[in-house]
């Protein structure tokens, strides 16, 4: 399946949205700061909407194993919608959550640009 990689827009009907910054640090749960902007557009859309709701998929690349990416990727995912709810005001309904760690890459990982795309957020109209 072909995904997109498109901003978030709050004037477009959206069902699959990967920002162009990623929206946590490496190896780790919190989010980056450089990624303030692309969340507060994602909130403005979905309070713009309350009856939007997405799921906030994370993923990375096969560094260091399996187990704990898909753990970590699910760590992020939490922690992106906990700000969201928290900073934001969003509702939780409108908000669920899913690590995929490696197990969907976009690209072959053979590279260090190839994990940099694999490492993602992705926003998923349900």
């Amino acid at each position: 399946m072909r995904r997109s990689r498109r901003t978030i827009n709050a004037g477009s009907p959206i069902s699959r949205c990967q920002p162009d910054r990623p929206c946590r640090k490496t190896s780790s749960a919190p989010r980056a700061k450089k990624s303030t902007p692309v969340l507060k557009q994602f909130a403005e859309l979905l309070k713009a909407d309350a009856t939007l709701s997405f799921s906030i998929e994370c993923h990375d690349n096969e560094l260091p194993s399996e187990g704990d990416n898909v753990r970590l990727s699910q760590a992020r995912a939490e922690a992106l919608k906990e700000h969201l709810v928290r900073e934001y005001k969003i509702s939780e309904e409108q908000l669920s959550t899913k690590g995929w760690g490696e197990t969907r890459p976009l690209a072959d990982a053979n590279t260090v640009e190839a994990r940099k795309v694999n490492q993602r957020v992705e926003f998923i109209r349900k």
